[in-house]
């Protein structure tokens, strides 16, 4: 999710907040060590869109290859 928000994680869950409002995001998955991450937004060239003021909110997770899936939901809710 690209975002302007502020973004506050703790685990599988994320507060986005912006202009005094909130949102909550909430990752569920069978894959317990998946959580979010904050990743840039920028790209690898100048030439590029620079995507000033912008963030991205991720979901960072490693399947075991012998599954063959994995399951992720994702919920958001306004605070």
């Amino acid at each position: 999710m690209m975002t302007r928000a502020e973004i506050e994680l703790d685990g599988t869950t994320a507060i986005l907040s912006q202009n005094g409002k909130k949102i909550r995001v909430e990752v569920t998955t069978d894959d317990p060590a998946a959580k979010f991450e904050i990743v840039s937004a920028k790209p690898p060239t100048e030439a590029e869109n620079q995507n000033d003021g912008y963030r991205m909110l991720a979901i960072v997770s490693i399947p075991q290859l012998d599954r063959g899936q994995l399951s992720i939901r994702v919920v958001i809710k306004p605070m």
